[in-house]
């Protein structure tokens, strides 16, 4: 049962490349039943995600999947109750969308492009609630992010543009501080295996009334360093890029 894992992440991501291959197909052709094609491969690939979701959670309780080496600290998956119901209304809600996007967005333009994307997010986010640690969480969450990004972009107006690059500020700016966050905790509990987070909490190495201002600030690499009164950003910069987040907290900026 252990490879559904890698079916429910991965195939979703096959069936884009498939659509998108029809959507090509569609656009150099000019046949319309290529778009048909396309639209059913979408709709197809969403239903086969939500049915083999629903074998899994039912048969698959229990089924751990670890992957080492990726990114360094490799990526694993597993299945308990939790799990099984939030990726299973996942997948169903993904599926209700594909089936009604033919409808609902007949008259728009690269329904290709949108397809591809709204696949490659779903199997981000069966990455997201499989995970079991939070570097697996981490990075399907930032796949989701970028790849949902081109949908607040979809229609290609001004509003919708800007509404994008706001999005993909706050998934950024979200993504960086996340992934201190990860630092700090790999640094004081060992670990960022969801199941073993409370064991090593309890086991007294990080107590939740000992964190403090003070104990994040020793956990960084500028422990002991005095934090900066002043910030001076050249090149008429107004962003400082996540250089120093922490202390930068009540720095002068010039």
């Amino acid at each position: 049962m252990e490879g559904l894992f890698l079916y429910l992440i991965l195939f979703p991501v096959a069936g884009a490349f498939v659509v998108w291959a029809s959507d090509r197909q569609a656009v150099c052709s000019g046949h319309g039943r290529w778009k048909d094609v396309r639209d059913y491969l979408a709709m197809g690939t969403g239903v086969l995600e939500f049915a083999v979701m629903l074998v899994f959670a039912a048969k698959g309780l229990g089924s751990v999947l670890r992957i080492p080496g990726i990114c360094g600290l490799g990526i694993s998956f597993c299945l308990d109750g939790f799990r099984s119901v939030y990726g299973t209304v996942a997948a169903f809600m993904w599926m209700m969308t594909l089936l009604f996007s033919r409808e609902y967005l007949a008259r728009e333009r690269r329904l290709g492009r949108y397809y591809f994307f709204q696949l490659v997010t779903l199997s981000a986010t069966m990455g997201v609630f499989l995970s079991a640690d939070l570097f697996t969480t981490f990075i399907f969450f930032e796949i989701m992010s970028f790849t949902s990004y081109v949908w607040v972009a979809q229609e290609e107006t001004d509003g919708a543009l800007r509404a994008a690059e706001t999005y993909l500020a706050v998934a950024v700016i979200g993504g960086m501080t996340l992934l201190m966050g990860l630092f700090l905790l790999y640094r004081a509990l060992g670990t960022l295996e969801l199941s073993e987070l409370a064991a090593a909490a309890a086991a007294g190495k990080l107590k939740p009334d000992d964190i403090t201002e003070e104990t994040v600030s020793n956990l960084l690499d500028t422990a002991g360093i005095p934090e900066p009164d002043l910030l001076i950003r050249t090149c008429n910069e107004q962003r400082i890029s996540n250089f120093l987040l922490w202390q930068l907290a009540y720095t002068e900026f010039y």
